[in-house]
């Protein structure tokens, strides 16, 4: 009653069982690499000394929020002594894309 017959088959079982191991332990060790390779690079993100790597925005802010100086206040209380400066922008956000626009245009065309 099983699927190889005969005793001269018998070690075609031990062959396929060899395989399966070491397919397994061949995912286990593409996936440690892996996990390893993402904690690295994780960890050299987070110790980024960039502006952008610990900066936050925050969009919709209350009236009450709207100056550089109530948002520091507020976010220090949030986290007391991790801010840095804070500082609100209310102005046409339009504007500033376009000026981004023009300069790109301008970049593009120094670089022909």
């Amino acid at each position: 009653m099983s699927n190889i017959n005969g005793d001269d088959d018998k070690h075609l079982l031990v062959f396929h069982a060899i395989g399966m191991y070491l397919f397994t332990f061949g995912v286990f060790y593409a996936t440690r690499q892996t996990y390893i390779w993402f904690v690295s690079m994780r960890q050299r993100f987070l110790r980024g000394t960039e502006p952008k790597m610990y900066s936050v925005m925050v969009r919709n802010l209350p009236k009450h929020l709207q100056t550089s100086q109530a948002l520091a206040a507020a976010m220090d209380d949030i986290a007391p002594g991790e801010v840095i400066s804070a500082h609100v922008n209310i102005g046409d956000i339009f504007e500033l894309e376009k000026l981004c626009e023009d300069r790109l245009a301008a970049l593009l065309k120094l670089e022909k």
